[in-house]
Formats: structure tokens, sequence, C-alpha cells
């Protein structure tokens, strides 16, 4: 079933792509502006506590790559540092099939928070 699918559908998706393949980043500066990047603000409950977590542990390789896609991303102007902010999530390193790593932050903790501000939020705009 799923190489028969592969094979009726995957040469026109791949046609799709290339047709529209101006609107796809390659790469991290493609994302600099002008873009659709949206800007985002992270919305608290007010009177709340700030929420930090202890970062895991990471070796040495696993710091570096991040260290270097850290980089990269403020470089592209796509983060920015916050040295006041007094919210800390981790970060893990995940390992991708072809054995270069994605960093992924656990903001477990803090979209608890969100979330209920945000359902609050509909709630009052709603009524």
């Amino acid at each position: 079933m799923k190489t028969k699918f592969r094979q009726i559908f995957f040469p026109d998706f791949v046609k799709l792509l290339y047709e529209f393949r101006s609107v796809f980043a390659t790469s991290l500066p493609d994302l600099k502006e002008p873009s659709n990047l949206i800007p985002a603000r992270i919305i608290t409950i007010p009177n709340h506590k700030p929420v930090r977590m202890r970062p895991y542990r990471l070796n040495d390789r696993m710091r570096a790559e991040l260290d270097k896609q850290l980089d990269q991303l403020l470089q592209s102007g796509i983060i920015e540092e916050d040295i006041d902010s007094a919210y800390v999530s981790p970060v893990v390193m995940i390992k991708k099939p072809d054995n270069s790593f994605r960093f992924c932050v656990i903001y477990v903790g803090l979209t608890k928070y969100l979330l209920i501000y945000i359902m609050n939020y509909l709630r009052w705009q709603i009524s």
C-alpha cells in the first residue's frame, strides 16, 4: 500500500514542490526579513511566578553542536538573546536519521500556565 501510494503520488508531489520552491527556505539566512516568520512574545499570567527548569546534561559533542546551532539562529535573526528573562527551559538534542542533531526546547513547565491563560482569554473574548 505504501509503495503503491508513493509510486502514484510522489512524482506529482515533487513537481509541486519544485513549482513552489520559492516559498521554501533552504537555509537559515533565507528566513531573514522579509519573511513569514511571526514575531512571538511569551504572554504569561499576571503575577505568576516565572517557570525555571533545570538544564539537562549534554555531553561535549552535543554541547558543541548546540552552541553552533544557537550561534546560527542568533546570526540569522531568528532568535535573540534575553539576559533579563526570569524564565528558563531545558534543551534536549535529538539525533536525526543522518546522525546530525536537532535541538528542542522543553516548554512543558511554561505551556502548562500559558494554556490556562489562553483558554481563559478565549472564553472572555467569546462571551
